[in-house]
């Protein structure tokens, strides 16, 4: 597609990431190797902490041999000021020094790289990769000369404010204290209202470091001060500390706990922040030299995303190394890939279980990162595409969704065949409520800066219908998609205007000035024309080179051309126009300079085969409306096995049932032939037209696309998990459920709350009650007087905010032993543990570490349960009633939730591998729904129980966490009751204790102050409502009401 190009003048330079670390494995199965492909990393943090999760470009490089290299001899705090720190003392510079000696004899060619130590850990997808990386090593190994000269350390001081201008600028103090607090998640709001934090980031732009230094901490860093300059400033959210999960520095953990540090600092100060993020660059560290010293391999490329994705593409279609792109923009040099390294006798990975984008999209837009990055996801259902943009808005979330794709989203996303899972969950276990409070905050305060960050986690929808391998087609009618592709391209460049040499073999060889804009060299602009509109009157036709005022400031182009005026409208701006004949100045080739052909883009068809069945098979025409609207999906079954046309012709009964959010079932007769219709994406019954044509054998389903928010066939979604091999050849591996949409956790790694202290506890309530989005809180408040609502979806929420209140001791007596019991269909169901509450910083929330005892018929039977259960009685529980739906689904989420923190490997026995078998393996009453693998796998004094030891052999391992409604389905937060928030701290102490008790609300529902438990005298209500939702969990407190509850 032709369009303009943004010259890139002025840069940010990314060296340290604005947001916490996330694991880039957190949907890919325990035991699984992968293959992850990082576009726009900035910096190492998320490859850190991704080593510490799974513990059990020339700066990045330099910093990650460096700590491969001397991990073991030298202390963290050094690798921490040579990465981190703009000023360095002597040892630090030494240290520094020492490895860039090693790397530049290492780097002369690639043959000299692979020969050396490095090149097991580390390896260079190009030539010009190594050449760009090695030439920013030599500039710092001479700034590293230059380190007592003071023209030296007067020109980063000079190019340091710079980087202040831009900050100062673009955010002020108090918004960069929100950036920062975003870390802290989920004690956001705890850490804005700390003086700790606003001095811990000022403190790393006043003096380039942090925390406590020696006092020859002077000297430029070159990993900083060969980089930065006028042109090239500090991205202005660039902090060391907002990289890490900072809850640790306001949460009260326990003496045992994980990441606990040893700094006698007061909560919350700037001292603790530092300390924080230190004590988990040290772990992070450390598991990421001991994954190092394993199978582990570091691919770097200095090249364009897109272009580098496009040649992947091709090569894995063609086996070529050059798909014809420019390694980068503003370069003639052609990427193409190293055929040591590519070759058809290596195993590089072409494919990919994880592509990681970082915030790429929001400067190159989703769609081009969909385009290109989604074809190099490998065929397995925990093959996911992150994306990571940052919305400025609290308002519009679903709006900014159709924004984002350039269309109606679920059009574009049912047209490309990748969705973001929780779009059709409206489910996710990450938290977005310190983002959404913090943003509201910043409103209050008349701040802008305080942006939401969305994180989006995209697979194709083959795996959310749990029909890996069976890729669909889907037909469109030629003028719906042209319309839709026209709006997507307005949308796309609404802010844009666009505007012997006769030989095909003629070509042009270009010499290309490495001083970039730095240089005097002359600007040399090559694109693409149809030729279609050069016509036959050539000599009419000028070529013009323009300046856009939108997408560049002129004044950053002064030094190159001095006459150049800044415009007083939206014009383009001529900086140079000639005739097309003018030989001189003007070439026309048919390939661009350095090139040999066409830019070749892959079309996005699937990399593998579908599935063939002998007696059907099935096609799917979507329906787009004028706007664009994808309103209904017409899916036909086509019959070809003899019994099913006959049963047709005889006019046999056909039933056509919904059995998931994806998938009809045709039936012919009394099951005489049972046919699946398995659709692309979720849809309903209500408002499906079937039509049965009995002489053609074929039966067609036209059904209306769910509603994420409304459609009762997905109250039930939340948490899907489906069946796949644990490797990516299906002839291999061990069967295994695998999660869609909750990211996996390391239990054991995470911080433990201490919840003797209540005081430090009250971020809980928010947090666990914000499960209810703001349409689910208008139903709850219409709940009937029973206090279970029809939703299946909210009554499970209902369950888990009662699990963590009473188990933190919140509200309750406290406990972390819980009955889920069906009165109607035989009393307790299912035991579940609480052994502790962990920080999940990744998340920004918590997580109940659990385990689990489903109850089978067998197990009772059996009688080796029968001490445990006689104990039992005499026990503080807490028993939860759930109706058919809440139960079915507790079965529905369970293998999810003891899979996201599985620790333990399948055994080839394992119930899941059965031919047949299901996940769960079964929602019938007193039948197995977890299979045996992970049972009595839990670490020693996991709860202290009588009789525990006979009970643990039972029970599995599994992670709790809140569950939140998604932002672009709808409202998170009810606007209400986050304006209500006081910007001084949420859920710090006295102010939980002036709240709803059930819902959160801060005055009666008809106005005024709220009601006090009559008995107590202690909790308050906002209705007598909410007072009876609330009582099967007060009453274990309320005076003489309370009551032991036991079975």
């Amino acid at each position: 597609m032709l369009a303009p190009t943004v010259l890139d003048v002025f840069l940010p330079f990314h060296a340290i990431g604005n947001t916490p670390a996330v694991a880039l494995t957190r949907n890919v199965p325990q035991g699984v190797d992968a293959d992850i492909l990082l576009l726009g990393a900035g910096d190492v943090r998320h490859i850190l902490y991704t080593a510490y999760h799974e513990r059990g470009l020339p700066r990045n490089l330099f910093f990650l041999t460096l700590l491969v290299t001397r991990g073991k001899e030298l202390k963290h705090q050094l690798f921490w000021n040579v990465y981190y720190h703009l000023f360095l003392d002597e040892e630090s510079a030494q240290v520094l020094q020492a490895h860039l000696v090693l790397l530049m004899a290492a780097s002369n060619s690639l043959k000299d790289w692979r020969e050396s130590k490095f090149s097991s850990q580390f390896r260079f997808g190009t030539a010009s990769t190594l050449f760009s990386v090695r030439r920013v090593w030599d500039v710092y190994a001479q700034s590293l000369a230059r380190k007592d000269q003071n023209q030296y350390r007067a020109d980063f001081d000079t190019a340091l404010k710079h980087s202040k201008s831009y900050r100062d600028a673009t955010v002020n103090g108090e918004g960069a204290v929100y950036i920062g607090a975003r870390a802290a998640a989920p004690f956001g709001v705890q850490a804005l209202a700390s003086e700790g934090m606003k001095i811990a980031i000022d403190s790393w732009w006043e003096k380039g470091t942090t925390g406590l230094v020696p006092v020859d901490t002077y000297i430029p860093n070159p990993l900083f001060a060969a980089t930065l300059s006028k042109h090239s400033v500090l991205q202005y959210g660039a902090n060391p500390v907002i990289s890490y999960h900072l809850a640790t520095a306001y949460a009260h953990v326990t003496e045992r706990s994980p990441l606990r540090t040893n700094n006698s600092s007061e909560e919350g100060s700037s001292l603790a922040v530092v300390a924080a993020a230190q004590a988990q660059f040290a772990e992070w560290s450390k598991a990421f030299i001991e994954t190092a010293s394993g199978d582990m391999k570091l691919r770097f490329f200095a090249a364009d995303a897109l272009s580098l994705c496009h040649t992947l593409q091709h090569h894995l279609g063609t086996g070529q190394m050059s798909g014809h792109f420019y390694r980068r923009q503003l370069t003639m040099e052609r990427l193409e890939l190293d055929p040591d390294e590519y070759g058809m006798q290596y195993k590089t990975p072409k494919q990919f279980d994880i592509v990681d984008t970082s915030t790429l999209s929001d400067t190159l837009g989703i769609l081009n990162i969909l385009v290109s990055g989604s074809p190099l996801l490998k065929a397995a259902p925990w093959a996911t595409l992150y994306t990571e943009t940052m919305d400025e808005k609290t308002e519009g979330k679903e709006a900014k969704f159709d924004e984002i794709l350039c269309g109606p989203a679920r059009t574009v996303a049912t047209l490309l065949g990748i969705s973001p899972v929780e779009y059709w969950t409206n489910s996710t276990a990450v938290s977005n409520v310190d983002e959404y409070m913090l943003a509201v905050s910043a409103n209050q305060s008349a701040s802008d800066q305080a942006a939401i960050q969305w994180r989006l986690a995209w697979k194709c929808h083959e795996h959310l219908s749990g029909q890996t391998g069976q890729q669909l087609q889907l037909k469109v009618k030629d003028d719906a998609l042209v319309n839709l592709i026209h709006k997507a391209y307005l949308a796309m460049f609404a802010g844009e205007a666009l505007s012997d040499r006769q030989s095909e073999e003629f070509i042009v060889a270009i010499d290309e000035d490495l001083a970039a804009w730095l240089g005097d060299s002359d600007i040399i602009a090559t694109f693409s024309v149809p030729v279609a509109a050069l016509g036959l009157a050539t000599r009419y036709i000028k070529v013009s080179l323009c300046l856009h005022n939108a997408t560049l400031p002129a004044s950053l182009l002064s030094r190159k051309i001095p006459e150049l005026e800044t415009p007083t409208n939206s014009e383009p701006i001529i900086i140079y126009e000639t005739d097309l004949e003018d030989s001189a100045h003007v070439y026309l080739t048919k390939n661009k300079p350095g090139q040999d052909g066409l830019p070749l883009y892959s079309n996005l068809g699937p990399t593998g085969t579908k599935e063939a069945t002998e007696d059907h098979k099935s096609c799917f025409a979507a329906d787009i409306d004028f706007s664009g609207v994808l309103t209904t999906i017409t899916g036909r079954l086509d019959i070809s096995s003899q019994n099913g046309k006959k049963l047709l012709a005889e006019k046999a009964p056909v039933d056509v049932r919904k059995i998931s959010p994806f998938i009809f079932e045709i039936v012919l007769g009394n099951r005489d032939e049972v046919y699946p219709l398995c659709f692309p994406v979720p849809v309903v019954k209500d408002g499906s037209k079937t039509r049965i044509a009995r002489t053609s054998a074929y039966v067609e389903v036209t059904a209306p696309i769910a509603d994420p928010t409304a459609a009762q066939t997905l109250d039930d979604f939340i948490f899907p998990s489906t069946l796949a091999k644990s490797r990516s050849s299906p002839s291999i591996g061990q069967t295994i459920p695998v999660p869609l949409n909750v990211p996996h956790v390391n239990l054991d790694n995470l911080p433990v709350l201490d919840i003797a202290d209540k005081e430090r506890l009250g971020f809980l309530t928010t947090l666990t009650s914000c499960m209810f989005s703001a349409r689910e809180r208008k139903l709850r408040d219409q709940a009937s007087d029973s206090g279970l609502v029809t939703s299946a979806r909210m009554n499970f929420k209902e369950s888990l905010f009662t699990m963590f209140m009473l188990a933190s001791g919140l509200q309750g007596g406290q406990t972390g032993l819980f009955a889920i019991h069906h009165p109607e269909k035989g009393g307790i169901h299912m035991l579940l543990f609480v052994s502790a509450i962990r920080l999940d910083g990744a998340n920004a929330s918590v997580a109940l570490d659990a385990a689990v005892i489903p109850f089978t018929v067998e197990m009772i039977q059996g009688g080796k349960l029968e001490p445990f259960l006689l104990i039992l009685r005499e026990l503080e529980c807490c028993t939860i009633t759930v109706d058919d739906e809440e139960l079915a689904l507790w079965k529905k989420v369970l293998p999810a939730l003891a899979e996201r923190c599985r620790n333990w490997t399948h055994t080839p026995e394992c119930e899941y591998a059965v031919p047949g078998a299901a996940v769960p393996l079964s929602t019938e009453a007193g039948k197995q729904v977890l299979c045996s693998c992970g049972a009595g796998r839990l670490p020693q004094d996991f709860i202290s129980l009588p009789e525990w030891d006979v009970a643990a052999q039972f029970a599995t391992r599994i992670a709790i966490s809140p569950t939140y409604a998604v932002a672009f389905v709808e409202d998170v937060i009810d606007p209400s009751m986050a304006e209500n928030i006081p910007r001084s701290g949420l859920g710090v102490q006295g102010y939980d204790s002036l709240r709803c008790t059930n819902c959160g609300g801060l005055e009666a529902k008809g106005g005024g102050a709220l009601m006090k438990c009559a008995r107590c005298k202690t909790v308050r209500y906002c209705s007598a409502e909410c007072q009876k939702k609330d009582w099967k969990k007060h009453r274990m407190e309320c005076g003489k009401a309370g009551e032991k509850r036991g079975n």
